[in-house]
Order: C-alpha cells, then sequence, then structure tokens
C-alpha cells in the first residue's frame, strides 16, 4: 500500500500556472500566463523544465475546425463546411500552392 500526503487544494494552486490563450483568466487565475498552441516556443524560458506534471486540455472541436481544410471532390461540401476546397486526386499539383507546407496533420479519406 502507499500512502500518499497531498498538500492542501490552495497550495497546489500557488504551486501551479494556468497557460491559456483566453485572456480573460488573467484577472481571475493566479498564475495565469497568456499561451498560443501554435507558437509553444513563446513560453517564457524561465518555465523551461521546471514542472513535474503538465495537464493538457486540447483545443475544442470547433477551434480544430476554424484551423481545418477540408479537400473534397464532393461539391456538395462547399455550402456546409467552412474551409472546403475542391481536390481532385488526380491532380495534386492543383492544391493552391499558398496551401503547401502548412498542415501538421493530414487526414486522408481514400476514394
Amino acid at each position: 500500500y502507499v500512502v500518499i500526503d497531498a498538500p492542501s487544494k490552495s497550495d497546489l494552486f500557488k504551486m501551479s500556472h494556468l497557460f491559456d490563450y483566453d485572456r480573460k483568466f488573467a484577472s481571475s487565475a493566479s498564475g495565469y500566463i497568456f499561451y498560443d498552441y501554435h507558437r509553444p516556443q513563446d513560453i517564457p524560458k524561465e518555465l523551461h523544465h521546471t514542472y513535474d506534471y503538465v495537464v493538457i486540455d486540447a483545443p475544442s472541436k470547433s477551434d480544430l475546425f476554424k484551423m481545418s481544410h477540408l479537400f473534397d471532390y464532393d461539391r456538395k461540401f462547399a455550402s456546409s463546411a467552412s474551409g472546403y476546397i475542391f481536390y481532385d486526386y488526380h491532380r495534386p499539383q492543383d492544391i493552391p500552392k499558398e496551401l503547401h507546407h502548412t498542415y501538421d496533420y493530414v487526414v486522408i479519406d481514400a476514394p
């Protein structure tokens, strides 16, 4: 058996930081640090390698859709999907040049 005597809840909050994009927490959360998950390199250097544990709450599904594109041949998605781009898999060279090398992940649903 292992028994762990955890610090009180208030002590845990004193020893933690809240990294969030939403600045509304700046006034209500002590230890608030602005964080843009597109720019993790902007975390203050003095905080690097200082945490024993990190809890991450992924962006909401709606945020992920805002950052996504749907490449599809079927134009029925043009009106329902924001970020729809017509795509003919026989002509990958037609993907707009400004979108080349811009994605962290690509999910492919084969025809």
